[in-house]
């Protein structure tokens, strides 16, 4: 293969990679941006997206080797609808567990969520055990070559739900009334509630997207690595909040593209350099961001309420 080839599928493969980053990017930037929160636990919502997609799955018979297409499109359309009710209703309990520190400046409520993180990552090691889970392939293995080059359905898949989601969520704040009260909560809830918009309703709908979009993330990573333990969403987690970091914490398309950034060092970084020194420069980019420039890319400069 021709380096040039080489290179192709390396930008192919690391635009995969950093798409399921930016997805999962996307859900914890929207809950920083409306209330200034890093949710740890929102890897662990991942991860039970992961599990909750590949039960239905196996419940509804994608195991077996010969399904007809439509009954291929049904399963997903209903794993797709089960990864988002699951994680969203834990996303309504998270909200509803760190409602009393709301009003705690400082470190508390991140504290918190990655208390509840770990007590989620552990229900799951009791529940599941700590093994790998393959997911059955559900997805047509339909090629597209382009000389040595390959580009396989399930990337282009991914690549859609990442852009279909982040527009999702781009309409969703900028052009409908939710949006509106979810800007108006973000830049002062007080006056948002004097002027009728019900604050915690606006969270706890926040947290519920949110924590949708983690399990859409948890699903889209089982079906393209086509397996899952209940510590994979450490590893993607701590790479889509580099992402989010990188890209503008608060802002969609940020996280998106940080993502893409994030995956592309990964892919080529890993065929020039090898993959053991991928993370050290992964981390070594949040940090620098962190110190040099800690709006991101595209981030803007918070106004702190009085």
């Amino acid at each position: 293969m021709a380096l040039s080839e080489v290179f192709a599928q390396q930008l192919i493969n690391g635009i995969s990679v950093g798409m399921m980053y930016g997805l999962m990017a996307i859900g914890l930037t929207l809950i920083y941006g409306i209330m200034e929160l890093i949710n740890f636990a929102h890897f662990s919502i991942f991860v039970v997206g992961a599990f909750v997609g590949l039960e239905i799955l196996v419940r509804t018979g994608a195991t077996t080797a010969e399904i007809p297409t439509a009954s291929v499109l049904l399963i997903l359309l209903l794993t797709l609808l089960g990864v988002v009710i699951v994680p969203g209703i834990l996303g309504l309990g998270l909200e509803r567990m760190l409602r009393p520190l709301r009003g705690i400046s400082g470190t508390g409520p991140m504290i918190a969520s990655m208390g509840i993180s770990t007590v989620l990552s552990n229900i799951i090691l009791v529940a599941k055990g700590p093994q790998n889970f393959a997911f059955p392939s559900v997805i047509p293995p339909l090629t597209w070559s382009f000389g040595n080059v390959q580009l396989r359905l399930k990337e282009v898949l991914v690549w859609l739900i990442c852009i279909l989601m982040m527009i999702g969520l781009y309409l969703l704040v900028w052009k409908t009334r939710l949006g509106r009260a979810m800007r108006a909560t973000r830049d002062d809830a007080e006056a948002a509630q004097m002027m009728g918009v019900e604050v915690d309703k606006i969270l706890a709908l926040t947290f519920f997207i949110s924590s949708a979009l983690a399990g859409v993330a948890g699903l889209v990573f089982g079906l393209y690595y086509c397996q899952v333990n209940f510590f994979s969403g450490y590893g993607i987690g701590m790479r889509a909040f580099t992402a989010a970091v990188l890209g503008g914490i608060g802002n969609p398309l940020g996280s998106v593209v940080g993502g893409v950034i994030i995956g592309l060092i990964e892919a080529i970084g890993g065929q020039i350099i090898g993959v053991q020194w991928t993370q050290i420069i992964v981390f070594s980019i949040l940090i620098t961001t962190l110190v040099f420039l800690p709006n991101g890319l595209f981030g803007t400069q918070v106004r702190r309420r009085a």
